[in-house]
């Protein structure tokens, strides 16, 4: 029995009050062994947890069916891969408002199936989920190239499909795969009213050469424009809370990745790897790391230091894995968030100071080496922080060192000597040791009448 274990990540509730009057559930499902039952209306389903369950099949007699979008006292939250597949009795599937996902292939190879509607809280639908059946057949539910089911933009047909595609008004969700491989297709127009573009979703579309991504936008799924040779400039939607691992990967040509996001943007393991944005950076010797809006992306293979600039507020996933040369890392206080893997295999790192600002660390993110799927943590490593931080909490979770930096050991200045002329001012800049350490500094000067200074130095 295939089920999933579903994680729900709220995204950017307060605008989605405004901008789509609802709160949206991204739902990254997969497949584990679990038990099923049956209800007394014949619905098969397994536990997620004591509150959520998740539809795998159906045993009953109904031909005209409506899942719930509650059972046996649990809630319904998606629809497993394959969960009716063959099922050559229904006729007509009503899935309920308040379930949040559909798998692949839920309703394939159904031979009766010729009416299909799906509720405005799903989210996530995948690929393939009522192929090859009379819905899927029916030429009323194609339009320009493009099979629809209600929001829903579920497939495309490539042979319709020229150089330009233009995805319906009202759509909100891109299935999985629903656009891939489309050999002539050159330009995409995605409508304002989208907000997820799902996994592969315009993979290996191979002269695609320029797509709108639209404002309202939150989620990129994983490999979704991966292979988009011809890609060459990309602006991200400002209000966008996810890019999945590989997203942009291999578009050998995209050379432009910017956004108005001043927020922290979820980013997943390889979003931008081989493309020449990403290679200006890692093929490089500088120390400044590669960024999108206000989160650090990637930086260089071969640099010994990086100083993350101020202002930055996340981390993405394995951001700086695998850099062998790195030594020194600095992370400022306006970063909040580490991703998985983010200085994962980075044995030159034996110390990081970690701002106590950063409230979400990441499995694997420092002092952690991977050595084909078993996982070791670096025996000298050793984290600075704030006592009660998280910082020390993922140190105690791996076994670290952890050192309280809450008290300042040092205090340098930017100069040690300095000649001015009357009136001429000066800034000058203290580095405190570790840098984490807490605590107002007072500046003062021991011979007013040569020189004074203010609270800034």
């Amino acid at each position: 029995m295939k089920t999933k274990k579903c994680k729900l990540i709220k995204f950017l509730s307060a605008f989605l009050a405004v901008i789509m009057l609802l709160s949206v559930y991204i739902c990254i499902p997969f497949s584990v062994s679990a038990a099923s039952f049956t209800s007394s209306t014949g619905f098969v389903y397994v536990k997620e947890d004591d509150e959520y369950i998740s539809i795998a099949g159906y045993k009953g007699s109904e031909t005209n069916l409506v899942i719930p979008a509650e059972i046996d006292g649990y809630k319904v939250e998606g629809i497993v891969s394959s969960a009716f597949f063959r099922n050559n009795s229904i006729e007509s599937i009503k899935i309920s408002e308040g379930i949040y996902y559909i798998e692949r292939s839920a309703f394939a190879s159904m031979e009766k199936l010729n009416n299909l509607e799906i509720a405005d809280s799903v989210v996530f639908v995948g690929d393939d989920i009522c192929k090859f059946t009379p819905y899927y057949y029916n030429e009323d539910n194609w339009i320009d190239g493009c099979l629809y089911c209600g929001k829903y933009l579920l497939d495309t047909d490539c042979d319709k499909i020229d150089d330009i595609l233009k995805i319906k008004e009202g759509t909100t969700v891109i299935a999985d795969s629903a656009c891939r491989y489309i050999p002539e297709l050159k330009y995409c127009i995605v409508p304002y009213s989208v907000h997820v573009i799902g996994e592969y979703a315009f993979s290996n579309c191979r002269d695609l050469q320029r797509i709108t991504l639209p404002g309202n936008l939150l989620y990129i799924g994983r490999y979704a424009f991966d292979s988009c040779y011809a890609l060459q400039s990309v602006d991200i939607p400002k209000y966008i809370g996810y890019i999945g691992q590989c997203a942009f990967s291999d578009c050998t040509s995209l050379k432009s990745i910017t956004t108005s996001s001043e927020s922290v943007i979820h980013i997943g393991d390889g979003a931008f790897d081989g493309t020449p944005f990403s290679d200006s950076v890692k093929y490089s010797n500088s120390d400044k790391g590669l960024y999108l809006g206000k989160n650090l992306v990637g930086s260089s293979l071969t640099a010994k230091n990086l100083t993350i600039k101020e202002g930055t507020l996340g981390i993405a996933d394995y951001a700086c894995v695998y850099r062998e040369k790195l030594v020194n890392v600095y992370i400022p206080e306006s970063v909040t968030t580490v991703g998985e893997g983010a200085f994962m295999d980075c044995p030159g790192i034996t110390k990081i100071s970690v701002p106590s600002t950063v409230n979400s660390i990441g499995f694997g993110a420092f002092g952690i080496t991977n050595d084909f799927g078993t996982y070791y943590k670096y025996k000298d490593f050793a984290i600075v922080g704030i006592k009660g931080s998280a910082a020390e909490h993922y140190a105690k979770s791996y076994g670290m060192n952890f050192i309280d930096g809450s008290t300042a050991k040092s205090v340098s200045l930017n100069r040690s000597s300095l000649i001015l002329g009357v009136g001429e001012v000066y800034t000058l800049i203290k580095s405190v040791s570790p840098t984490v350490a807490g605590g107002a500094c007072k500046w003062s000067s021991n011979n007013t009448s040569v020189a004074t200074v203010n609270s800034n130095g």
